[in-house]
């Protein structure tokens, strides 16, 4: 459902927009808040995409609160298929291409469960498995063609999958803190000649990778 629409400050082009569609998700836990945040999502500054195409994309948003929800980079005309809320917090949102469902993108946020998100660091971050080792998790290393780190907290990856018509594209997201541990990833699948398409949408995913509070 379109709710609104997400307004783009884009750098030396003036203000854009594209459409804002609010996710209805499947909620877990004891409250489920109203799909449409309550107030005008703030101008995002700084993204990458040319006003020229902004007319392939929309943003998606699963409300979450009274102040924040998540907030996903796709082309316009994908569909959600899941948008699960686990009673830990913990999201899942799932979207697809509906002309070709095997190109699709998963999110995933572990939320309160510490445990989760140090298994998860551990498997997808270079050097952090003896990390999550020692506190007690068991990483489980996805078979990668390559990684990079884009800054402290988010690496970028693709998988191997070399006889495949798909490749699987991804990024991750950690933050590790005293009382806090937190993990997302955002994983695409889709043909090697759509890569511009899955670039932008994981540079859209390191600029807002967790909750987005609005």
């Amino acid at each position: 459902m379109q709710c609104g629409v997400l307004k783009l400050d884009q750098p030396g082009e003036g203000i854009g927009q594209i459409p804002l569609y609010c996710i209805s998700g499947a909620f877990y836990g004891e409250i489920t808040p109203p799909n449409v945040p309550h107030k005008d999502l703030p101008i995002l500054r700084g993204t990458a995409i040319p006003v020229p195409e902004l007319a392939h994309w929309g943003a998606f948003f699963l409300n979450e609160g009274s102040n924040h929800g998540y907030l996903l980079l796709a082309p316009r005309h994908w569909k959600v298929v899941t948008a699960d809320t686990g009673m830990d917090g913990s999201v899942k949102i799932e979207l697809q291409d509906p002309s070709n469902p095997q190109i699709r993108m998963t999110y995933l946020d572990t939320g309160s469960c510490g445990g989760c998100a140090i298994q998860r660091i551990g498997s997808y971050f270079p050097g952090m498995k003896a990390w999550a080792e020692e506190q007690g998790m068991v990483p489980d290393l996805p078979a990668f063609e390559n990684r990079s780190m884009l800054n402290e907290h988010v690496v970028q990856y693709r998988m191997q999958k070399d006889a495949e018509a798909y490749q699987t594209f991804g990024a991750a997201y950690r933050f590790t803190g005293q009382d806090h541990t937190a993990f997302s990833m955002l994983e695409i699948q889709a043909p090697e000649a759509q890569l511009k398409v899955v670039q932008n949408m994981l540079d859209f995913f390191a600029k807002y990778p967790a909750a987005f509070v609005y």
